[in-house]
């Protein structure tokens, strides 16, 4: 199972900001994903569209099966 820490703020100019992070610890506690959210707001003037406040954050987990086509 392989798990995504999904983290969703608002923008400049009125758009959506997403961020994903795989292989997220999904036990992390909401206190930890809030501060982590706080800190890219912050420092979030490197990206062309700046994340100014948080909107939600998830764990999104997915099962990946290979298949063997050799």
């Amino acid at each position: 199972m392989e798990t995504t820490l999904r983290l969703v703020f608002e923008g400049s100019s009125n758009r959506k900001v997403n961020f994903s992070f795989p292989l997220a610890d999904s036990t992390a506690p909401a206190a930890q994903v809030k501060t982590l959210m706080q800190i890219i707001a912050t420092n979030g003037e490197i990206f062309a569209v700046r994340p100014m406040s948080p909107l939600g954050a998830e764990f999104v987990s997915r099962e990946v099966k290979p298949i063997n086509i050799s």
